[in-house]
């Protein structure tokens, strides 16, 4: 199973602080720089937040296209310098669920992963309880 959020983007330095930051918060974070590693971290399952940098190398629109397939699809968060409105419009055309400036991401990072670190808790703990409940028998 993955952790909870998942990260594309190749910029370095900006990977460190999203790490770095989920660390501190004790939040799983998977930084992926390819698409293809996107692809096997979502197969993986247990996901809640996918991160878009819409500067990143490769296909980052099509990262969000792919990641919105279906409906079980995890939420999308794509962020840009505010500068480039072409990428942040084309991102909402691909069907993020939300894009941001990077400056308004990076203040809202902490808060980002948190919530998907509590929907994955929450999930887990969901998933015990029924594994402890054991099988549901017919007639019940």
């Amino acid at each position: 199973m993955s952790p909870p959020v998942v990260a594309y983007l190749t910029d370095l330095i900006f990977a460190t602080k999203l790490s770095s930051t989920g660390i501190a918060l004790g939040v799983g974070v998977k930084i992926v720089r390819t698409p293809s590693q996107l692809w096997d971290q979502l197969r993986a399952g247990g996901v809640r937040l996918v991160l878009i940098d819409l500067t990143a190398e490769g296909d980052p629109l099509d990262a969000i296209r792919r990641s919105r397939a279906d409906e079980s699809s995890p939420r999308t968060v794509a962020f840009a310098p505010h500068v480039r409105d072409d990428l942040i419009a084309a991102a909402r055309e691909a069907g993020a669920g939300e894009v941001l400036a990077r400056s308004a991401f990076s203040k809202r990072l902490p808060a980002l992963l948190q919530q998907a670190g509590n929907e994955a808790a929450a999930g887990s703990a969901a998933a015990d309880s029924a594994d402890e409940a054991g099988p549901e028998k017919p007639g019940e």
